[in-house]
């Protein structure tokens, strides 16, 4: 909030500055007022926010990574902060891989009726966390992630910051996906 208060204060000190300088050459040339309106325009562009980019999955490409630019329309992967579209256009199942952002702005899962794999791991360190800064729908389809063997190496580990909406054909699921047979801190000790 800080930077956006200093943007605004800056913002507001230039359009004084420039209105100041035209009203005085305004007697002389007569522009002041464009010179005002000139000024406004260009401090609500540097303030305005930008809007990320919508990015819509078509499982065009040789493999299920999100990361990989022809699994998307117009065979660009996205980045960080951009809009990310599951829709009817493909129901081809998705890996968001660590090569993929850990950080997007909206995530909008809309008649895709394949499953999204996360492939989120547990530590410190890699990609132990998947983030959707803003809203989240899921309306079809299935969320999870990899399997785990004996091990447990991964999890699904998703962060919303806006709603979180999962509808009637959405599912979370996440089953035979944990420990395998006899593995895991509930495993027991001795014979059964």
């Amino acid at each position: 909030m800080k930077s956006r208060k200093w943007d605004l204060y800056l913002c507001r000190e230039l359009c004084r500055e420039l209105c100041r300088q035209g009203s005085r050459q305004s007697s002389r040339q007569g522009f002041g007022l464009r010179r005002c309106a000139t000024a406004l325009v260009a401090a609500a562009l540097l303030i305005a926010p930008a809007r990320a980019a919508p990015y819509t999955w078509d499982g065009g490409g040789g493999n299920n990574n999100a990361s990989t630019p022809a699994n998307w329309v117009g065979d660009a992967a996205p980045s960080a902060g951009d809009d990310i579209i599951l829709d009817a256009t493909t129901n081809k199942d998705m890996t968001w891989d660590a090569a993929a952002p850990s950080s997007v702005a909206s995530w909008t899962q809309v008649g895709y009726t394949g499953a999204v794999t996360f492939a989120t791991v547990y530590g410190a360190s890699g990609f132990t966390n998947f983030e959707i800064t803003g809203n989240c729908v899921v309306s079809n389809g299935t969320w999870t992630h990899p399997a785990n063997a004996g091990a447990e190496v991964s999890r699904l580990r998703v962060a919303v910051g806006g709603t979180f909406e999962i509808g009637p054909a959405g599912r979370i699921d996440v089953t035979g996906r944990g420990y395998g047979s006899s593995s895991g801190p509930g495993k027991g000790v001795g014979a059964l």
